[in-house]
């Protein structure tokens, strides 16, 4: 199977192709980049990767021609995610609720689950009401404060890194 790794948040993200679309997973640690050029479906996917981790705008066309046919209502549920801003979260509940179904939050977290193409689909935007949820597979315990598990603080990291900075301070002049 071909495929490119690319660095982001201190894990490694793999593009690869599968069963006709671009997919991404992630794995513990840094890696170099992958020696040999993949299909060119690979490689949009990793150059729109690219743009995210370089902070540039992508347009939501773009991600959503990648994207693999899936149930409607996870269709709802990605396509709602590219709606939040970078650097800000929104619950599962308000995921359910903007892809059409308020009620279902714990399905809208199957959905994001899923989601084939992150971190172009913002699936680390979209945290638990009460914590921050899971990526990965991993899931945070409603009193954790700093995860230990590597995806978790790699969610953390991303969201930490998406915030817009914030305007340098004028030096004091001291006299």
């Amino acid at each position: 199977m071909a495929h490119h790794m690319m660095n982001l948040a201190g894990a490694t993200v793999i593009v690869e192709h599968q069963r006709g679309c671009a997919r991404t997973r992630y794995r513990k640690g840094r890696t170099r980049a992958s020696p040999t050029k993949p299909p060119a479906e690979v490689m949009d996917a990793a150059a729109l990767i690219g743009d995210f981790i370089s902070g540039r705008a992508i347009s939501a066309a773009a991600i959503t021609r990648m994207l693999p046919t899936v149930p409607p209502f996870h269709a709802a549920c990605w396509r709602a995610s590219l709606a939040i801003p970078r650097g800000q979260t929104r619950t599962y509940q308000w995921l359910a609720a903007a892809a059409g179904r308020p009620k279902a939050h714990r399905a809208a977290a199957a959905a994001m689950a899923k989601n084939p193409l992150a971190p172009l689909v913002p699936c680390h935007r979209v945290v638990s009401a009460n914590g921050l949820g899971g990526f990965c597979g991993a899931m945070a315990k409603p009193s954790e404060r700093s995860p230990t598990h590597w995806a978790l603080a790699m969610k953390l990291r991303m969201l930490e890194s998406e915030r817009v900075p914030k305007a340098p301070r004028k030096a004091h002049r001291v006299r």
